[in-house]
């Protein structure tokens, strides 16, 4: 769940986002109170999931960076105790273009609906993110999460469409990322309204509350997904075979420490 705070669900005593499918499994499983993502954003966070490396280990801590091959992933060891596994990132900084399907047998980026028709090598380049500032900056008012990433429903139909066609003695290891908690943070049920980094990069303190609602709707709306997805494994007779981990690449500032989104400090709000 990319930038999902902990200290946002119920399990962890929040009140204001309804988690019960999430808070639901941390009652019948196991609740990892202390838990630290290695990197207060998506590309060095996700490389040390995958990885087991902190990232001065696996060296993936630019934007440019990619993943080397010399490292071993959780895909390339679970490939080889055969498992088939499947990923669907969501997310350009873990994209095949930077090898983070190194070991998947099949990796499946779930590519945003680019701007002016560009796609996910242009997307990279710096004027692609000068124009998409401007656009969302000065351009236009009302916004859609198709814009940014595929939201919780479009993953759910892939992994169907997996489970559908998979030998049914696959032992599998399916990767899934959700994308809700990630800015742009929608309000919902959804009306055009969507508060992104990209057009607010430093907001007045006085925004606070009102993104953090907004937040705590999206982490809602994709508990609510979460559920049709643990429902799904449950009627092809899936769920008591499967061990599912829930966890984050890094977390979200809400002006707690008087900063704004991820990736700038390494604050309990940003790395638990």
């Amino acid at each position: 769940c990319d930038a999902l705070r902990a200290d946002h669900l119920g399990s962890y005593g929040y009140v204001k986002a309804h988690t019960p499918v999430m808070d639901e499994l941390a009652d019948n499983g196991i609740r990892f109170h202390e838990a630290y993502a290695q990197s207060s954003w998506t590309k060095p966070g996700t490389a040390t999931l995958f990885t087991a490396k902190y990232p001065s280990g696996h060296k993936t801590f630019l934007k440019p960076d990619i993943l080397p091959d010399d490292v071993v992933t959780i895909a390339e060891v679970l490939d080889d105790a055969g498992y088939y596994t499947v990923g669907f990132p969501n997310n350009i900084n873990i994209s095949p273009s930077f090898n983070f399907g190194q070991g998947f047998d099949e990796y499946t980026y779930l590519a945003p609906d680019y701007f002016f028709g560009a796609n996910e090598s242009t997307n990279k380049l710096t004027y692609y993110s000068i124009l998409r500032k401007i656009r969302e900056g000065f351009l236009v008012k009302s916004k859609h999460p198709q814009h940014y990433y595929q939201e919780a429903k479009v993953v759910n139909e892939y992994v169907a469409e997996y489970l559908e066609r998979r030998g049914t003695k696959d032992r599998f290891f399916l990767y899934l990322h959700y994308m809700e908690p990630h800015d742009p943070f929608f309000k919902h049920p959804f009306n055009g309204v969507g508060y992104a980094r990209v057009s607010m990069p430093n907001p007045d303190p006085s925004w606070a509350d009102e993104f953090r609602n907004a937040y705590d709707q999206e982490i809602t709306y994709m508990d609510q997904r979460i559920g049709e997805l643990f429902e799904m494994l449950k009627s092809k007779g899936l769920w008591d075979n499967t061990i599912i981990l829930v966890t984050a690449d890094h977390g979200e500032e809400f002006y707690d420490h008087q900063g704004w989104w991820h990736g700038t400090t390494l604050y309990q709000e940003q790395i638990r």
